[in-house]
C-alpha cells in the first residue's frame, strides 16, 4: 500500500493565534477610525500603530511546514 501522506503539515494552534491577531487588529482599526471621527488624533495614531502591529505579528506566524519524512506504522 502506498502512503499518501500530506506534503505540508499545518499547526492548528498557530492558525488559531493568527486568526485571533487578525480579528484583534481589525477591532483596534475600528477603534482608530472612531477616534479619527471624534477628532482624537493621538488616539487614532496609537490605535493605528497597535492595529498595524497586530497585523504584522499575525502575518509573521508560520502555520505550515513542508514534511521532510514521515513514518507510518500499521498495527
Amino acid at each position: 500500500m502506498i502512503n499518501r501522506a500530506p506534503k505540508t503539515i499545518t499547526n492548528p494552534l498557530a492558525e488559531l493565534a493568527q486568526n485571533a491577531l487578525f480579528v484583534l487588529g481589525a477591532i483596534i482599526a475600528l477603534a482608530a477610525l472612531g477616534a479619527f471621527s471624534n477628532g482624537e488624533y493621538l488616539g487614532m495614531l496609537i490605535c493605528g500603530g497597535l492595529s498595524l502591529g497586530a497585523f504584522q505579528w499575525g502575518a509573521s506566524i508560520k502555520t505550515r511546514w513542508n514534511a521532510k519524512s514521515q513514518i507510518t506504522t500499521y498495527e
